[in-house]
Order: C-alpha cells, then structure tokens, then sequence
C-alpha cells in the first residue's frame, strides 16, 4: 500500500490486503508474525491477516515478496479468547477477500475469519499459533461501544437542507472511543427529459476525519450549506440530458479505540527531520501487529426535504 495512514474505515482494506516484510537482513533468523485485526462487534463477519516476514540473502527481496509461499504459514491456528467468559471463537481460513496488485504476490490472499457474534462491552484476545514450530503471539483490545446520535437522532422523520443555515452534526460519543471519522451520504434519482426513471446514484460528504473527542464526551459540530452544495457541484458530473431529484440521506459513524490511535500518531508523517519511526505493536514475543477495535452504526433513508433545488450554485445539476 502506498499509505500506511488510513481513515478508520479504510482500515479494514489495509489489514486485509498488506503485510509488514521491514527486517534487517543481517540478523539472525528469527520466525516473525505480523498480525492485523481491526474488530467490530456490529459487524457480520471478523478478520484477522496473518502474514509471516521473511529475510533473504541469496535473491532479492522483490522477488521473494512475490512468491506467496514466502508471505503465508502453511499450519496456523487462529483464535480469539473472550476474556470474561474464557469462550474461544475459531478463525478459519478465507480465500475470498481479493489482494490488490503490486510488489507483493496476489494471485492467493489468505485471511481468517469468523461470522461468530461479538459483543461490545468484552475484552478479546487474538492468539496466533505456528503449527509446527510452536511460536505463538497474542494481544488484547477492549471493544469501542456504539455512540448516541443526537441530530440527527434514530427517531427523525426527515432531514432539512436549509441554504439560509447551517446543519448540525450532534452525537454523544462512545465508550472506549478515541478517534472518530463521520460521514453524510446523499441518495438521489435521476429522470431523463421524458420523466422516465434511469438510476440511482450516491455521493459521500466527509463530516469528520480522524478527529479526537476530548473530554465533553459530546460532538456538536456546524456545517455550512453553501460549502455542501459547492462540494456536490464539483463530485457531481453535470449531464444536460438528465433531471436529478434528492430523496434520502444517511448518516455514518467510526469510532476507534486507543490502540488504533497509538499505532495512527505513531506512524503519521513526519513533520521533523527525524524520519525513523518507531515500531510499534501489541503482539507479544517480537512479533509484529496490531489488533484494535472500531464501531460503526448508520442511521439510513432519513428523507431530505432540501431547499437547494433553485440555488444558483447547483442549478447546472438540474435538481428539481
């Protein structure tokens, strides 16, 4: 991956898709796991990317990292402990989930998954165990909790776009949250001139982006309308043909724990001129990883009465 700081949604493309492979080569051998797991008890299915790093001195490190017996354990167990209870939840092993192009091998991608219930208010415990050579590693997270959203709240009826105010985003955050992205998502139809329906279609407004909440444990945060529908007359292709008419809007919420923010802080980009970043993990035994929580809920289909189809600034988009 080119960027190693992701929003925490994007996080879940990165765990699934890369591995860490950053070892001097003039070590002694050592067998090194590099586990990723960003958990998330609203989700349907969990993962967790096990990758092995490897050394080499007879053949470029190009060309090993494209060779995918180099980059997968052959005999692993991966599990993860529920710490109150002491349940075990099996990960099994995934070829589903497809590995983008690039320096390392993609024709096989091997993660672990679970479909298995999580719940939010318990602590977990990935443990990583080689098979044949016995090495194991483990870590811990607690589990970020869902936030209350305030306005909009999960009774609105409907959602107003108002050019002459600004809308607010209002949610109570969550326990074991430390850093939070949020965003709005416009749903929209389109008619040709004939009124004959054509699709649907989408477009996403960032509200927040790795913003910490500090202390008040609310965010109550003002939007300027104006600057919206600026932002939808520049992600919005003008189609002279087409007439456009806003029916819903939708509403997400992250929420990451502190260890996703450590690891986040620890490897944003350098403003000095010291460069070297420290390692950081919370895999045991020299092994290399992060597992850390997230939680996302949506309030979805809120319908939008806007005010914003005679604006002037989005009248070459023809909503009606």
């Amino acid at each position: 991956m080119s960027k190693i700081i992701l929003g925490i949604f994007s996080f879940l493309i990165l765990l699934t898709t890369s591995c860490k492979n950053e070892l001097d080569l003039n070590a002694p051998y050592k067998e090194i796991m590099v586990v990723y797991g960003l958990l998330d008890a609203n989700d349907s299915v969990h993962y967790i990317k096990v990758n092995r790093a490897f050394t080499t001195e007879n053949q470029s490190a190009y060309e090993i990292a494209k060779i995918t017996d180099s980059l997968y354990y052959d005999s692993i167990k991966v599990e993860l402990t529920e710490v109150e209870t002491g349940k075990i939840i099996v990960f099994n092993k995934d070829y589903s989930v497809e590995k983008d192009s690039g320096i390392f091998a993609n024709t096989t991608n091997i993660v672990y998954t679970s479909s298995e219930k999580l719940k939010n208010t318990y602590t977990y415990k990935a443990t990583v165990t080689n098979l044949i050579s016995g090495n194991q590693t483990s870590a811990t997270t607690n589990m970020v909790r869902d936030p209350l959203p305030v306005s909009p709240s999960y009774t609105s009826s409907y959602y107003t776009l108002d050019t002459a105010k600004q809308f607010q985003l209002i949610f109570n955050t969550a326990i074991n949250a430390e850093i939070y992205d949020a965003s709005m998502m416009l749903f929209w139809e389109e008619y040709d001139k004939n009124n004959v329906f054509m699709r649907r279609d989408s477009l996403s407004y960032p509200l927040l982006t790795g913003i910490e909440p500090g202390t008040s444990g609310k965010f109550n945060v003002k939007y300027d309308v104006k600057s919206y529908l600026n932002y939808l007359v520049d992600h919005i292709p003008v189609k002279a043909d087409i007439e456009r008419v806003a029916k819903t809007v939708s509403f997400h919420y992250w929420g990451a724990n502190n260890e996703y923010l450590t690891y986040k802080n620890i490897y944003a980009p350098s403003t000095t001129l010291v460069q070297k970043k420290p390692e950081y993990t919370n895999f045991s035994n020299g092994n290399f990883g992060l597992l850390a929580s997230r939680n996302h809920i949506s309030l979805s289909n809120i319908p939008l009465v806007e005010q914003f189809r005679n604006s002037p600034i989005t009248q070459k988009l023809n909503f009606r």
